[in-house]
């Protein structure tokens, strides 16, 4: 597949950290454009750009506000929903997920099973996938400074980025499967049917 064309003009000059959550409360996505404006404004990262796919909504006019406001409209690029939105994760030097509520992000598993590095917060189900320092780097939910610093240590440390996708593609592979899930919940059944005879 070709490369995306948001991401062409970066591809070979630049890292890039993408983002795929629809504009709603539970991703959090002020905390997403507050650790940009961190790694770009305190950590001075110019060689990073960021791209955050998903559907717009009535926050997206805040975001852009926000991006506006801090002059970072050369650092990020919002380009809504995308059909093809796997063919921007591959291109990710890392995922960063950044949601105050969450069950089991289906992105995150996707990056996975793509080989890309992910940084998020503890939110929900994420924990249960994002081991921190094993498959995965965690982060208290809206702590936009922790979480930029997780993405400039996967950014500057290939090993360690390469051990942590290597476990996260066996973690995904052993627990996480479409077989493994429905066996997972048909054992959740069978006891919650037990319990309830």
């Amino acid at each position: 597949y070709s490369i995306p064309d948001e991401l062409k003009k970066h591809h070979l000059t630049h890292k890039i950290v993408g983002n795929i959550a629809n504009h709603n409360d539970a991703k959090d996505l002020m905390t997403f454009f507050k650790t940009v404006n961190y790694i770009v404004k305190e950590k001075n990262r110019n060689d990073i750009v960021f791209i955050q796919i998903g559907r717009k909504t009535k926050r997206t006019k805040d975001y852009q506000e926000y991006i506006n406001s801090n002059n970072l409209n050369s650092n990020i690029k919002i380009v809504g929903f995308k059909n093809d939105a796997q063919n921007y994760l591959s291109q990710f030097n890392c995922f960063l997920m950044t949601s105050q509520r969450e069950g089991l992000s289906m992105a995150i598993l996707e990056a996975f099973s793509k080989n890309v590095p992910v940084v998020a917060t503890n939110a929900g189900g994420i924990p249960e996938a994002v081991i921190n320092k094993e498959t995965g780097l965690l982060s208290k939910k809206g702590d936009y400074k922790s979480l930029g610093d997780n993405v400039i240590k996967i950014i500057d440390d290939k090993k360690l980025a390469d051990s942590l996708t290597i476990n996260a593609y066996r973690m995904l592979k052993s627990n996480f499967t479409k077989q493994k899930l429905a066996e997972n919940t048909f054992k959740l059944y069978n006891i919650l049917y037990i319990q309830n005879d």
